[in-house]
């Protein structure tokens, strides 16, 4: 049976495709900072191994009999931990994996990412930590996905959603239940071994629409608005709040950073994402009503 370690399980995209391999037949270990907190997460079916990518011999012993590995970690919120823990914490992964003998190493890069985008320091270690993998020799796939929808309740507050800065830009939102069924299948067949693929879904909304939808289903009566990014850039400046300084940042960057990619192969490989923001917003409302009537 294949064995596939799993790190950044907590993430948006992470424990999707924890749960969609460990269905798909995968006995799937987790690599956790918190095991108490990943069992209780992902319950007994699960095997937890305590450790983070910035301790080789956390990994190592991961690794251990393991015929795979995803990798969907991110750094921040300075900008030197993007380095630190996505590229210097990528390149231990990969170097590890490749002397463990693992089959595939699955990464989760982005649809932004390429050199014309590496003054942004998250794109910058995203295109290192790429190149560590090709480097390392284990046999890999990086994936390049789009927003994950997963993202659009955390500019929820209340009755009130926020988008930092004027986010014009169209992004094509992609479910990760659609996302975790590609890494799955990348692991069960082997077919995308050596590729870089990019993973689009199904429309090209903004922020902004995207949120709306999402609202409309899942907040009825929240307001959508606008902040200023100098107003937000003065207001983490005086709060010494890193981790604001870090989503100014960020939305600044996709203000203009565009996807690019051929989502084709992808497609072709695995079949082409369907869920639309308007499915998930429903399935993710229906979730929250769950949750509060337990």
């Amino acid at each position: 049976m294949e064995r596939i370690l799993v790190i950044g399980a907590t993430g948006r995209s992470g424990g999707p495709v924890a749960r969609r391999l460990h269905r798909d037949g995968a006995t799937v270990r987790i690599l956790a900072r918190d095991p108490e907190r990943a069992r209780a997460a992902f319950g007994p079916g699960y095997e937890i191994a305590a450790g983070d990518v910035e301790s080789p011999d956390s990994v190592r012993a991961a690794l251990t009999d393991c015929t795979g590995v995803h990798v969907g970690i991110t750094g921040g919120p300075r900008p030197r931990d993007y380095d630190r823990i996505e590229h210097l914490g990528t390149a231990t992964v990969a170097r590890l994996a490749a002397e463990a003998g693992v089959r595939l190493l699955t990464y989760v890069s982005g649809s932004t990412v390429r050199a014309e985008h590496a003054g942004f320091p998250g794109t910058a270690a995203k295109l290192a930590a790429e190149e560590a993998i090709r480097a390392s020799g284990v046999p890999f796939t990086v994936f390049r996905p789009s927003w994950f929808m997963e993202s659009l309740p955390s500019f929820v507050r209340g009755t009130r959603a926020t988008v930092p800065g004027r986010q014009q830009m169209p992004y094509r939102f992609l479910a990760a239940d659609d996302f975790a069924g590609m890494v799955s299948a990348a692991h069960r067949t082997g077919t995308a071994t050596g590729r870089t693929l990019t993973v689009l879904g199904p429309q090209a909304l903004s922020i902004p629409e995207a949120l709306a939808e999402y609202c409309a289903v899942a907040h009825p009566g929240s307001k959508v608005t606008a902040a200023p990014l100098g107003l937000l850039r003065v207001v983490a400046a005086l709060t010494r709040d890193a981790a604001l300084a870090t989503a100014v940042g960020s939305m600044a960057y996709f203000q203009d950073a565009t996807e690019a990619g051929d989502p084709a192969e992808a497609d072709d490989l695995f079949g082409a994402p369907t869920t639309t923001v308007a499915e998930w917003s429903h399935r993710a409302a229906g979730q929250r009503a769950s949750t509060r009537t337990a």
